[in-house]
């Protein structure tokens, strides 16, 4: 892009403060003169975020009191971007996998490093997600200790240490099978409850069949009883009935899993001028 078509000449030499003041409007006017956190990918930190808080704190406002950098999606390694012809859109993912399972894929990297999104990270998060969905299930929330979420809570307060926090959780996950399978049932639903409030706390909390409506249950009913006759194709048919609704249907050890596909009803369109 040549420079004349997003800057200018001053006195003080080539700029473009305007891009700056828009953000420091936009913010102010919906957020007020001070705010809490002020996010962007890391390339925004210099020269655009410094400008804003410069222009913002000139005005005599305290303006963003934290800022958060992420690092850039990549795809084998490379950074996304519609110039390299590597993207993937968010919408293929989610209807790939489900919206559980992307965001599982992002968390599974800390917001400052890369994050690498590919068909075999898409498809280990949805992996991981089953496992411990199959843990979480029916846990009951009454016999959740708190203590068993100190860890847990440790890591999202350093810093929002996505990865240690899963950790946290891939560990409680094993120890309620192993005291499952020891037959120590009020250890194993302890753990199931701690496994399940950390799946809530990061937005994956897990979905119940009864959120889904009527005409979907029908059609997973009648997905059942296709697979039963080993009606492969009609199973497929119903599947792909159910997608259309809205919902992707999981099989699983105890039985069908319905995951509600969030698949945004328009796409976002790209902002002409790098963004806040």
């Amino acid at each position: 892009m040549p420079r004349e078509s997003y800057g200018f000449a001053t006195q003080l030499g080539w700029g473009r403060p305007g891009w700056h003041t828009e953000c420091v409007v936009m913010s102010t006017g919906l957020l007020g003169p001070s705010f809490d956190i002020h996010g962007g990918g890391l390339d925004l930190a210099f020269p655009h975020h410094e400008n804003e808080r410069a222009q913002a704190v000139l005005l005599g406002m305290p303006f963003a009191q934290r800022w958060i950098h992420n690092g850039f999606v990549e795809l084998a390694g490379e950074k996304m971007s519609k110039s390299l012809g590597n993207t993937l859109s968010l919408r293929g993912a989610i209807a790939r996998v489900g919206g559980r399972a992307v965001r599982l894929a992002y968390l599974r990297a800390h917001y400052r490093s890369p994050v690498e999104v590919s068909d075999d990270a898409l498809a280990q998060a949805s992996a991981l997600l089953a496992r411990l969905d199959e843990v979480a299930r029916d846990a009951d929330p009454n016999a959740l200790e708190r203590t068993d979420l100190a860890a847990f809570d440790d890591a999202l307060a350093s810093d929002l240490d996505t990865p240690s926090a899963l950790a946290v959780l891939a560990e409680t996950a094993r120890a309620a099978r192993a005291a499952a399978i020891a037959g120590e049932r009020a250890t194993a639903s302890r753990r199931r409850a701690a496994v399940a409030a950390m799946l809530e706390a990061l937005g994956l909390g897990t979905p119940r069949m009864a959120q889904a409506p009527l005409e979907v249950l029908n059609l997973v009913a009648a997905r059942e009883e296709a697979k039963r006759a080993r009606e492969w194709s009609r199973a497929d048919e119903l599947r792909e009935r159910i997608r259309e609704q809205g919902w992707q249907v999981r099989d699983t050890r105890s039985g069908p899993e319905l995951v509600p596909i969030a698949v945004p009803s328009s796409p976002i369109a790209s902002p002409t001028q790098p963004g806040a």
